[in-house]
């Protein structure tokens, strides 16, 4: 089977989580040869070798050495650990993790680079790899646009950037997933206090997001802080009473959201 870019690839998947389990049966999809899965432990690697038609293994040793690429798709933690023990320099070796620069890379293998998509995976709920941003790079410029061929196979949204300019990419998508997730969570326990289900925000939340899009965060900034109220301000510390870690967060982002001109 031939893909979108003319030419199929044997791929190898290092790591099986979320990230795997979305890249590997797009790139299948696309007419690549999903050779093998590796995890740590056989079942997760099982489990997404079935998905895609691939062998499985958790033994460093038995990773196909002849894969024409190997797709790391792992906890930052885990990345370099996992890398030394797999002693393969042939084939193109890329990374999806955003925070990681490519030259991890650069004392054992010849050719390499990071594809990383900017996207929430879990594995249970399907996502339109098309609309999600990718983040490539390589160690020479051939290498790039074949991470660049790659991409474009899953998805209409390639960049090129920079290790040290996809850290603050990074770290911006922290803030905007990661830390907003936790408001939902806590959100969500002090709803559960009084019995109140957390679907009722749903609506609060979907028009948020709709209006940050459209018209930008600062735009779309509302609530007592961005008034000025402090009546009400004082009124929901007073309230937090028993959770003084979550008095201070509320203290400290009312006082950042003031400071927004």
């Amino acid at each position: 089977m031939i893909n979108s870019i003319g030419i199929h690839f044997n791929i190898t998947f290092i790591g099986a989580g979320n990230v795997a389990w979305h890249l590997a049966p797009a790139l299948k999809d696309a007419g690549h040869h999903i050779v093998q899965v590796y995890s740590r432990t056989i079942e997760s690697a099982e489990a997404l070798a079935r998905q895609v038609g691939a062998k499985a293994t958790n033994v460093y040793e038995e990773v196909e050495p002849t894969s024409h690429i190997y797709i790391y798709a792992l906890t930052d933690d885990s990345l370099q650990w996992v890398m030394n023990h797999i002693k393969i320099r042939k084939g193109l070796h890329i990374h999806t993790a955003g925070s990681m620069p490519i030259s991890i890379f650069k004392q054992v293998r010849d050719n390499y680079g990071c594809l990383y998509p900017l996207q929430t995976f879990t594995k249970e709920k399907r996502v339109d790899l098309r609309k999600v941003p990718f983040f490539i790079e390589g160690n020479t410029p051939e290498n790039e646009t074949l991470i660049n061929d790659i991409a474009r196979c899953m998805s209409q949204k390639i960049y090129r950037l920079s290790s040290e300019n996809r850290k603050e990419l990074h770290l911006a998508s922290v803030f905007a997933c990661n830390f907003s997730n936790l408001m939902y969570i806590y959100a969500e326990k002090m709803l559960g206090r009084k019995n109140i289900p957390f679907e009722v925000l749903h609506g609060l939340i979907t028009e948020s997001v709709n209006k940050v899009k459209k018209i930008g965060p600062r735009a779309a900034l509302t609530g007592p802080a961005r008034r000025g109220d402090n009546r009400i301000l004082d009124q929901h510390i007073a309230l937090l009473h028993k959770d003084p870690d979550w008095q201070e967060i509320y203290t400290l982002l009312s006082e950042q959201i003031k400071r927004i001109e």
